[in-house]
């Protein structure tokens, strides 16, 4: 009977040894760490490459925007350019008609220094009407002369006067231009600016 129960009993398994669950901690352990570290270098990629694009992306318009500053600060300067030489050929204008003003100015003083020359003589003259009639042709002839001379002196200063308008006028747009030509270097400058920033960190991206 005894013999019997003896045949019976099984011996019991040993126990798993504490180290052997570690191991299979650690390594379990080690796959999360492994999985999640992959995970997160994938997104960063993804991230870098995105970001990268975009900067490539502002680069390429920041330089288009500093090529179109550029053709404007260009245009801006060759109309500052144009304004000046028509300024100046105003100028000429001017001082040329205020030469012809004086000109005119002292015709007329001359006419008139003989108008009254004649008139003096037509009034010592009196007596004799066929002389008198002749002084009085010259004088008649003179005052003509001085009235188309006063005429002509008249549309010089108009002239003159309207020229001194046009040079305002080019001042004034020269004045204009030369703000746009600031405005146009100002912004050629930040775009460069923005260039430069966007360079390094493009660069850093990549690495």
């Amino acid at each position: 009977m005894a013999s019997d129960l003896t045949t019976t009993q099984r011996p019991t398994p040993a126990p798993t040894p504490a180290w052997v669950w570690l191991l299979m901690v650690l390594l379990i352990a080690a796959t999360v760490y492994s999985g999640y570290t992959a995970l997160s270098n994938n997104v960063a990629l993804v991230d870098s490459q995105t970001a990268r694009e975009g900067l490539e992306r502002d680069k390429s318009r920041l330089e288009a925007n500093a090529s179109d500053l550029g053709t404007q600060l260009e245009a801006a300067k060759q109309a500052e350019q144009q304004a000046t030489d028509e300024l100046k050929q105003s100028r000429a204008d001017i001082e040329a008609a205020n030469g012809q003003i004086s000109d005119l100015q002292a015709q007329i003083g001359e006419l008139q220094d003989k108008a009254e020359g004649l008139e003096k003589q037509v009034s010592d003259l009196q007596a004799k009407a066929d002389a008198s009639d002749k002084l009085q042709s010259q004088v008649d002839k003179l005052k003509s002369d001085l009235t188309a001379a006063n005429d002509r002196a008249a549309a010089a200063e108009k002239s003159a006067a309207a020229q001194k308008q046009q040079v305002e006028s080019l001042k004034s747009a020269q004045s204009a231009t030369q703000s746009k030509l600031e405005a146009a270097l100002n912004d050629l400058a930040q775009a460069a600016k923005k260039v430069e920033a966007a360079s390094p960190r493009s660069g850093a991206s990549s690495q």
